[in-house]
């Protein structure tokens, strides 16, 4: 009783972390429904319900965090919460916000799907909002420890979620590529964790007093080995869940065998939720080691871009292409990042959220066309889909273009900001090299649409020896109908690609509050 008396607990701010509480609050209730309830009819919508209400209730209260920031309660600005293990600051929230709404559109467009696929339905709800309260956590985190107890809490589910398709042996065979290698990238992680901590002395990251960044700022470490060891060990856990090569080798597997919404969902919030934590480490904890970690950054960047644009190249399956397309993508993030500067980091964030809408855009249509069964995505069949689904294919055709970076789109602004950034940062040879893999990038991209538009063979126009598939065919003979919910979110992508397009400044305003971290 003594002891108890005498034991010192964090004073916690409630509103820093509620966005968390609120997520995970909804998950747990989604659970509990499913143990009340069984196998009642009425368990999924009540269930739908209560993701929607957890969804937008912690966006609210991410909005609310964006307000507070700046209230005198706090003297104005960022602040740390929960023994300055949590930091509320408009870098966090921002990116939480990406990560809810990727999260709203994966819930609208599984609604359909996890009917025609026979999958349970509960479960499934319930693992992706733990998975999400974790890529909340990640975006907040202050130390190292927090951000691999979130590295944890969103990886378990995504492993369950890739292999949920018990129907099918490429979701399993992907689950368990993803435990595996996971499994190893966090085992990384914590060991430069230890590296970093018996560097430092400390796990926080910031904050003065007791942090990485104070004892750096105010140390000269005459062997500073174990400390660049433990950075590097750091950036080869956090490269892993951006999909940036060479530590990308569970990516398109993984893409290609996931259930097709999960797969638009790690694309988008589980990138976001990576880079916030590569960014807040590099920029806060490690921000004068800058000469040291430049190299590596400059090298993932390059790696992912040339990796990702020529491997897609070769590929015949359209989930797989768009993995590599995802690698590369990291790769003009990571161009950003490598700039260092107030402009590079809102260029980063700015493409995070156009990047979300125009990936989940590409899976929602591919999401729509899988059918049942959800395995035959070739390239080759969806030859002709232009005049069996006029609407679908140009609405597949503007995400592709969209992801090339074609004028008054979304993906053109992104990765004009990303070069800019560079420019500015004299970053020359890492600009160029992006530009490159933007062009290596447009032929693949549409070699896709150029499928879309060409008649199948048998048919007039068609090509005899254009090699389509059976499986191909009956892809594009069938009529398709767009259920509500991924209407809504076909929908809301195309509006969030063509506003940041030809409205920019809506994303980059933000964007540009959101530059100060910590």
């Amino acid at each position: 009783m003594i002891a108890a008396a005498h034991l010192q607990t964090p004073g916690i701010y409630w509103l820093s972390i509620l966005p968390v509480v609120v997520l995970a609050g909804s998950a747990v209730a989604v659970v509990l429904t499913r143990a009340i309830g069984r196998n009642s009819p009425v368990v999924f919508p009540v269930t739908l319900v209560i993701a929607a209400a957890g969804v937008i209730g912690a966006g609210v209260l991410a909005v609310f965090q964006w307000v507070d920031v700046e209230r005198t309660r706090t003297g104005g600005g960022p602040y740390t919460a929960i023994a300055k293990m949590v930091v509320i600051d408009r870098f966090g929230i921002f990116l939480e916000i990406v990560i809810l709404v990727a999260t709203a559109l994966a819930l609208l467009l599984s609604i359909a799907y996890l009917q025609r696929q026979e999958l349970p339905r509960v479960e499934y709800v319930a693992l992706l909002l733990f998975s999400a309260s974790g890529m909340l956590i990640m975006a907040t985190a202050n130390d190292l420890i927090v951000v691999f107890l979130a590295l944890e809490i969103l990886s378990i589910p995504l492993y369950v979620l890739v292999a949920l398709d018990r129907s099918r042996l490429s979701s399993q065979e992907a689950g368990l590529k993803y435990f595996i290698l996971g499994s190893f990238s966090s085992a990384i992680f914590l060991y430069g964790v230890a590296l970093v901590y018996g560097g430092t002395g400390t796990t926080t990251l910031f904050a003065g007093g007791r942090s990485i960044a104070a004892f750096l700022s105010g140390n000269v470490l005459l062997d500073n080995g174990t400390l660049l060891i433990g950075l590097m060990l750091l950036l080869v856990g956090l490269g892993f869940k951006v999909a940036a090569a060479p530590f990308h080798m569970w990516t398109p597997d993984v893409y290609q065998g996931a259930p097709t919404p999960i797969t638009g969902f790690m694309a988008s919030a589980t990138k976001a939720a990576g880079f916030a934590a590569l960014l807040r480490v590099l920029y806060t904890a490690f921000s004068s080691y800058r000469v040291d970690w430049a190299p590596a950054i400059w090298a993932l960047a390059v790696l992912s871009l040339l990796v990702g644009s020529i491997a897609a190249l070769m590929q015949t399956d359209l989930k797989r292409m768009l993995a590599y397309s995802s690698i590369s993508h990291a790769g003009y993030i990571l161009i950003a990042v490598q700039a260092a500067s107030s402009r590079g980091r809102e260029a980063a964030l700015a493409y995070l959220a156009i990047y979300a809408f125009m990936v989940i855009g590409s899976f929602g249509v591919i999401t729509v066309l899988s059918g049942r069964g959800d395995d035959d995505h070739t390239i080759a069949g969806y030859r002709g889909l232009a005049a069996r689904e006029p609407v679908l294919a140009g609405l597949l055709t503007f995400f592709l273009l969209a992801q090339a970076g074609v004028p008054l789109t979304g993906g053109f602004i992104a990765k004009l900001g990303v070069f800019e950034a560079a420019e500015q940062s004299h970053e020359y040879a890492l600009a160029l090299i992006g530009m490159l893999a933007a062009a290596i990038a447009a032929y693949f991209y549409l070699r896709a649409v150029v499928t879309m538009y060409t008649a199948p063979e048998g048919e007039p126009g068609g090509d005899a020896g254009s090699g389509a598939t059976p499986e191909g065919d009956l892809l594009v003979r069938r009529r398709l109908r767009v259920d509500p919910w991924s209407g809504i979110v076909l929908a809301v992508a195309v509006a969030g690609v063509l506003v940041t397009g030809f409205a920019p400044e809506v994303v980059y305003h933000f964007a540009r509050q959101a530059t100060l971290i910590g």
